[in-house]
């Protein structure tokens, strides 16, 4: 009679030549596993309990189950730590396995993972499967590795991680700004350091042994801010400072006692020194301007020369665009210190004791520091002229624009002339142009007249005899002024195009014209001389005989006069007579062939 399942199995298991292929026998059903297991002394007891010979199934089955319970929880973890290999701190925190893995002999593949389904009887040959023994048949107990919750530990640890970093992303930048915010608090208090000891003022200095000497030649600063020269000859208030190279280095001592007393000495030396210097550095200023010919802010151009009619010595003429070392600025440099030191042999000026020594190095840096006074005045004139210079551009440039203006009004009213005269209208076509317009201000020639008063005078000249600010507020005039180039038959061509055209705007929905044009003579012209060359009638004897006479305007009318005048246009416009305004116009031939007017007088 054949014994029970635990001594098959038993004797099964002891067959050294059997071929355990198999993965659950290789994990499950080793002799050595379940001899180790049979001999812990949790079974020992229990062993007893039976005799040799009993049926020891149940027993068997208990080890059995312990056996898979305990892989089973190894392999999760394993499971775990493939997927995530996070400390075993993180393990405890979330409640993964029991500890790190025991280590196999065998690979792990995830595709032999025991599965839950209901165990069968494997037949033949065994194979590696995913599914469990039967042993008896017994029920096993597995649990299986979800993915979801491996998906909701990396989604975990996944935000933990983004807050930590934003967290020290944000540490990072609170530092960064308050390094930078302490930076710049030191750089402002250096700045402001470094601006109040530049505005210190230097202290005087003394020239010992009477100039330049020692190591201070050398170390000495140049000077940063040098006083602008007053117009007209230099006199005793025009003060340049001057800094003395000639400071002895050599002379402090570290010896204790007497140092209060040398500072005081040496503080009223420097006193009559800088005394000396000054007065000296005025004497010098003078000498240049005088030099120079110059006794304003005139200065003329370096590349004129002239010569100074009381000696017949030719003035220097310095070039102050360029700075002191430029090669002329030295040789007039060196120059104006001879002189200087010329005149102190001779006679000492006021203020320069007979006992005064000086250098010829202090002289040439005193002519030096005249010419950088004399270069700050000449700059505020050339400001100035150039300020100047860039108004009259601006207005030149405003009035061209209202020519250009006026011409466009004018064209639009050459018909409605033409038929309220009897004249063609290709004739009106070639008598005027924006050149030959005269020229309109809306404001005062120079600040000498203000433009409030100047706004009276224009309303006056229009008729207005209502004056008060209140009434003139919203009023805007054009003073129009006179060409002394054009004669009054050519101005009442003008006038009258204009006025028509001021009196077709009332017709419109825009009304009334936006300025009031003063035609009234105001006494005020404009030198400008048009480009183009207008009729002969419409030319200004009086004025092209004085501009035929100027070397200079000359040239700019040299074909003046010479293209005659259309048939029916002021023909005595020439003569002296002329200046009168109640000149009458003439109809002209329509048949008239100006464009081959020029050829025939070719």
């Amino acid at each position: 009679m054949q014994q029970s399942g635990f001594p098959r199995d038993r004797q099964q298991h002891q067959h050294p030549t059997h071929d355990y292929d198999s993965f659950e026998d290789d994990l499950y059903g080793s002799p050595p596993r379940l001899d180790n297991n049979l001999r812990g002394p949790q079974y020992q007891r229990r062993s007893h309990e039976y005799s040799y010979g009993e049926d020891l199934h149940p027993l068997q089955l208990e080890m059995m189950n312990d056996i898979r319970r305990e892989e089973s929880l190894h392999i999760e973890e394993r499971v775990y730590r493939t997927m995530d290999p996070a400390p075993p701190s993180m393990h405890r925190q979330y409640g993964i396995g029991r500890g790190p893995p025991p280590v196999r002999s065998t690979s792990f593949n995830p595709g032999t993972l025991p599965s839950t389904a209901i165990p069968t009887p494997l037949t033949g040959r065994r194979s590696r499967s995913t599914q469990l023994p039967a042993v008896h048949d017994a029920p096993v107990q597995t649990s299986s590795v979800q993915m979801a919750d491996i998906e909701a530990l990396f989604q975990r640890v996944s935000l933990q991680q983004e807050e930590r970093h934003r967290e020290q992303m944000a540490q990072v930048s609170r530092q960064q700004e308050e390094h930078h915010r302490e930076q710049m608090e030191q750089n402002q208090a250096l700045h402001a350091r470094m601006d109040s000891l530049e505005r210190r003022s230097q202290p005087p200095v003394s020239v010992q042994r009477g100039g330049f000497s020692g190591r201070a030649r050398n170390n000495s600063p140049e000077p940063r801010d040098l006083p602008v020269a007053d117009d007209g000859p230099g006199t005793a208030g025009e003060e340049v400072r001057i800094v003395d190279d000639g400071v002895e280095a050599d002379d402090e001592s570290d010896e204790e006692g007497g140092e209060g007393k040398r500072k005081r000495k040496k503080k009223k030396v420097k006193t009559d020194e800088g005394k000396t210097q000054t007065a000296i550095q005025t004497l010098s200023t003078k000498l240049f301007r005088g030099a120079c010919g110059v006794k304003g802010r005139d200065w003329p151009d370096p590349d004129t020369i002239r010569i100074n009619p009381s000696t017949g010595v030719r003035y220097l003429s310095p070039v102050f665009p360029e700075d002191v070392n430029h090669p002329r600025n030295h040789a007039i440099c060196v120059a104006v210190a001879a002189i200087v030191g010329e005149e102190l042999k001779s006679k000492k000026p006021a203020g320069i004791p007979q006992t005064a020594k000086w250098t010829d190095d202090l002289l040439f840096k005193c002519a030096q520091n005249s010419f950088r006074a004399c270069k700050e005045s000449w700059k505020k004139g050339e400001k100035e002229e150039n300020a100047k210079r860039a108004e009259i551009n601006e207005r030149s440039n405003r009035w061209y624009r209202r020519r250009c203006t006026k011409m466009l009004h004018i064209k639009s009213q050459l018909d409605a002339y033409a038929e309220k005269h009897g004249l063609p209208a290709h004739v009106m076509q070639h008598l005027l142009t924006e050149q030959l317009l005269s020229d309109e201000a809306s404001g005062p020639e120079d600040e000498d007249e203000s433009f409030d008063a100047w706004k009276v005078r224009m309303a006056t000249a229009y008729g207005l005899t209502v004056l008060t600010p209140a009434a003139l507020k919203k009023e805007q005039f054009l003073e129009v002024l006179k060409c002394p180039w054009r004669s009054d038959e050519l101005s009442e061509i003008s006038h009258e195009l204009q006025a028509l055209y001021d009196a077709s705007l009332k017709t419109t929905a825009s009304g009334n014209p936006k300025y009031k044009r003063v035609i009234t003579p105001t006494q005020r012209t404009w030198d400008r001389i048009p480009y183009v060359a207008p009729w002969d009638f419409g030319i200004s004897a009086e004025w092209l005989d004085a501009q035929r006479r100027d070397p200079a305007s000359a040239p700019l009318v040299h074909d003046w006069g010479k293209y005659g005048d259309p048939e029916g246009f002021g023909a005595q416009a020439m003569s002296a007579d002329s200046t009168t305004s109640d000149t009458r116009l003439r109809a002209v031939d329509p048949q008239f062939d100006f464009d081959g007017l020029s050829e025939r007088e070719e």
